[in-house]
């Protein structure tokens, strides 16, 4: 399998799967948590659902992480795709963090779009969020 991005390429055997993590990060002060958005994908089976799947998820980070609380949950559409979509608080290295994750369905793949910043901050980079969010197509 070839892989290219970022300026760089690399080759993979043909049985290996792709599991990249995209991380993109806003500018901010060397001593403030910088706002971020971090893309997953994981393969799945044909049978799960968006709303299972993101259930699941769900209840094993809540027994990883102590008092992760979710704030908001809806079932809408990204790319014409059916999402989960989950507003979330933890604590974490100190830091209280809000996070809007969103999952999406893709034949056989979910994509999980995790934007996260400070609960201090988050109001103020939703609408970067979403915006990001809405630019999101599917590329077949």
């Amino acid at each position: 399998m070839r892989y290219q991005a970022n300026n760089f390429t690399i080759e993979t055997p043909d049985d290996w799967q792709d599991r990249s993590i995209i991380t993109f990060v806003a500018l901010s002060s060397p001593n403030e948590f910088a706002p971020n958005i971090v893309i997953t994908r994981e393969a799945v089976d044909i049978e799960m659902s968006v709303e299972e799947y993101a259930y699941r998820q769900f209840d094993i980070a809540q027994k990883e992480v102590a008092g992760l609380k979710i704030l908001e949950q809806k079932n809408t559409t990204l790319s014409g795709r059916p999402v989960v979509e989950i507003i979330q608080r933890l604590s974490a290295h100190g830091l209280n963090l809000q996070q809007l994750q969103t999952f999406v369905l893709m034949d056989a793949e979910i994509c999980v779009i995790t934007c996260t910043a400070t609960v201090g901050n988050f109001n103020q980079y939703l609408p970067r969020f979403r915006n990001i969010l809405n630019s999101f197509q599917i590329n077949h």
